[in-house]
């Protein structure tokens, strides 16, 4: 059975529910601050402490941790405290981290969002995402050319950069109607990587992520409430389904070519991978009926699916 099968049988399986985990579950965060902050961290420090408004204080580190140890993640906080102890300031809050898998390219950070809704601002880093990830097929091909891979895997990156293009478009209008305005996004080249760390990258963004993301896509296509979303996500699954395939396809011609070590960081990696998917704070009931993302049964349901999966 094709692996696009597999992913659109592992969809059409998943439960149809939009009863998701408490809004409340989200990151504890707790940390030391600078004793000599920069000018910026001091001002909003000040603010906090004289007006009792720590909230920015807090979106401010949220939006720096959170960038670099999650893959996407949403700008709200809550409870957000600061406290003076033994003459040294501890901020702790709770951060939300969302569930949003594809391929990025190397060194992406989402851009930070405050306004708008949940659903606008999960569109809009959706269409991110997928501009993102031309970026991210163009350094492959670009890899593959320098690594004299398969004329067959550079005509399928070519055309998956294509594909993304359309579907960066299309989250953009859909983010717009729902009072999002996405930005130019700017990514510059990436250095080209060894096999080894090709292997890396592609077990993690491709074989993982681009497996989980056409799961979702697929079951977005069905359980959205938003109609022009599902007919989005109808065309989006397919393609990204695809994606899919060529990683495994890379994974499968990258893999006799490793050494024994590389051979097992990608594999821990792709288990890393796994586990913060798995790890993932649940989406909040609006995002679950409107997009379509799906709640803790549907969602703990597929990720085994694609655990078992991306784990052979």
């Amino acid at each position: 059975m094709r692996l696009r099968d597999v992913i659109a049988s592992i969809s059409l399986a998943a439960p149809l529910t939009n009863c998701c985990l408490r809004e409340d579950i989200w990151h504890d965060r707790e940390t030391e601050l600078p004793a000599q902050p920069d000018a910026a961290l001091a001002t909003l420090i000040q603010q906090c402490a004289e007006q009792a408004d720590c909230d920015p204080l807090c979106l401010h580190d949220w939006d720096s941790y959170a960038a670099d140890h999650y893959g996407d993640y949403d700008l709200r906080v809550q409870d957000c405290k600061l406290t003076i102890t033994n003459g040294k300031r501890v901020l702790s809050y709770e951060g939300l981290e969302l569930c949003i898998a594809g391929r990025r390219p190397c060194g992406f950070r989402p851009r930070a969002r405050v306004a708008g809704t949940p659903v606008s601002r999960s569109l809009a880093a959706q269409a991110e995402l997928e501009a993102a990830s031309v970026r991210a097929f163009a350094d492959l091909h670009a890899d593959l050319v320098a690594h004299r891979g398969p004329r067959a895997l550079r005509r399928a990156a070519i055309a998956a950069a294509a594909d993304e293009i359309r579907h960066a478009r299309i989250c953009a209008r859909l983010a717009h109607r729902h009072g999002d305005v996405i930005g130019r996004a700017v990514t510059s080249p990436a250095p080209r990587r060894t096999l080894g760390e090709l292997a890396l990258d592609n077990a993690v963004e491709g074989c993982v992520r681009e497996s989980y993301g056409a799961v979702v896509a697929a079951y977005q296509a069905r359980a959205a409430a938003d109609p022009a979303i599902r007919r989005a996500m109808r065309s989006i699954a397919r393609d990204e389904a695809k994606h899919a395939e060529l990683a495994w396809r890379l994974q499968r011609w990258l893999t006799p070519k490793l050494s024994a070590s590389d051979r097992r960081r990608a594999d821990r990696a792709a288990r890393r991978a796994r586990a913060e998917l798995r790890a993932a704070a649940p989406v909040d009931a609006e995002l679950a009926r409107v997009v379509g993302l799906p709640g803790h049964p549907a969602q703990r349901f597929m990720l085994d699916a694609v655990d078992q999966l991306t784990a052979q």
